[in-house]
């Protein structure tokens, strides 16, 4: 556990530089301590944890981030513009744009033939 004053100097770096605390430790130390870092990461004391075996970093273990709420993605831009009268205007042109040609009359025949 880290001292008060180790702590505050953390988060003061963290909150004005935008840095984030992180700890290298030893494979065994993760091995003994397993819990006790997790609960460090669970609680927002640690950001993350660097494992390093004989020295040379290996792995890192992170919080996971909270799911997004997808409930509201349908309908979200709901009010916030309207389609204007004339949107199907251009759409021979833009099918030109695409297959370099007007597109055909009768609609049981392909616009694009390979």
């Amino acid at each position: 556990m880290l001292p008060l004053s180790a702590k505050l100097t953390r988060l003061v770096w963290s909150v004005l530089w935008g840095f984030t605390s992180m700890q290298t430790v030893n494979l065994f130390h993760v091995k003994t301590h397993l819990s006790k870092l997790v609960d460090q990461i669970a609680t927002g004391e640690e950001s993350e944890f660097i494992i390093s075996r004989n020295g040379k970093p290996v792995a890192r273990i992170v919080p996971i981030a909270a799911k997004q709420d997808i409930s509201r993605r349908i309908g979200l831009a709901e009010g916030e513009f309207t389609v204007p009268e004339s949107i199907d205007t251009v759409n021979e042109t833009i099918t030109e744009l695409f297959y370099g040609k007007k597109p055909v009359a009768d609609k049981s025949q392909s616009v694009h033939k390979p």
